[in-house]
């Protein structure tokens, strides 16, 4: 019974975020951040459609935000659909080399392609591991 409580709650709270969020999205529309918030809101009760069109969104504002291509590209890897988070990925890196998420992102999906020959793979979560060591 506990469980199902905690459960309703953190669902009351992503819901009361959502609507806070959107409020600020509202009043600022091109508020990425904002926007990138939200998405991870969506993301974090399963809406992965609604995650997708929010960082898609975030892309089409300003292509050259890493952390959308990123986030993206964990979108695309709960989708099963590795190559395009590798394109993701790859670009997140491009934009921003320093982005530790895109590298285990972009080792993910080679690893779930079956590409376990390639050296990339373990170069993509050691990358991730040094800069993320807690995970």
């Amino acid at each position: 019974m506990e469980r199902s409580r905690q459960a309703v709650q953190k669902t009351l709270a992503y819901d009361e975020a959502v609507v806070a969020i959107s409020k600020v999205i509202e009043a600022e529309p091109r508020d990425l951040e904002a926007r990138l918030v939200r998405a991870e809101l969506y993301r974090l009760q399963g809406a992965e459609h609604k995650a997708f069109a929010e960082t898609s969104e975030v892309i089409r504002l300003d292509p050259n935000n890493a952390a959308a291509y990123s986030t993206r590209a964990l979108l695309h890897n709960s989708r099963d659909d590795f190559k395009s988070a590798i394109r993701d990925s790859d670009r997140s890196i491009q934009i921003n080399p320093r982005d530790l998420d895109a590298y285990l992102q972009r080792g993910y999906a080679r690893l779930r392609l079956n590409d376990y020959e390639s050296k990339e793979i373990t170069s993509c979560f050691l990358i991730g591991k040094l800069r993320r060591p807690h995970n």
